[in-house]
């Protein structure tokens, strides 16, 4: 049951690479197995018996990527030609929902003045990109930009 898990934890991740805008490393985070995996390869080499268990562990992970990016891609890339914004929205939204699990998890490992520090820059980020005029190309959310004056 643990295999099948982690296959499916390792498809979510492979899904995550291939959208636009979100990252397997986010999904690692908010399926709870970043840790793990940067534990599997900092100790890749420890032991014998620590590279039987990490190997294992990464193998079953990047089958379960591989599943996914074979799964999924088509229907991503046939989403992003026939529906182009609501998928780009439905991405948003999986970016936008992950931000409170990350921000969680970053308040565990750093102090609360990065933090803040942090969300002030992405809140600049997000302000600054107002002044941009989106025009939409209908093909894999591509949007060129115009710096708008007035």
């Amino acid at each position: 049951m643990e295999t099948v898990l982690l296959i499916l934890k390792g498809m979510l991740m492979g899904i995550a690479n291939i959208i636009p805008g979100v990252s397997g490393g986010t999904i690692a985070v908010v399926l709870r197995i970043f840790d793990p995996m940067i534990e599997a390869i900092n100790n890749f080499y420890k032991s014998k018996e620590a590279f039987k268990k990490h190997i294992r562990f990464l193998v079953i992970l990047f089958i379960g990527c591989l599943l996914g990016i074979g799964a999924f891609s088509k229907l991503i890339k046939a989403g992003l030609e026939s529906y182009s914004f609501p998928t780009c929205m439905f991405f948003a939204g999986l970016v936008v929902g992950s931000i409170s699990l990350i921000y969680g998890k970053a308040k565990e490992k750093k102090g609360k003045n990065t933090i803040l520090y942090s969300c002030c820059r992405r809140f600049r980020c997000c302000c600054g990109f107002q002044l941009f005029k989106r025009t939409e190309d209908g093909i894999n959310c591509r949007y060129s930009y115009t710096v708008k004056l007035c």
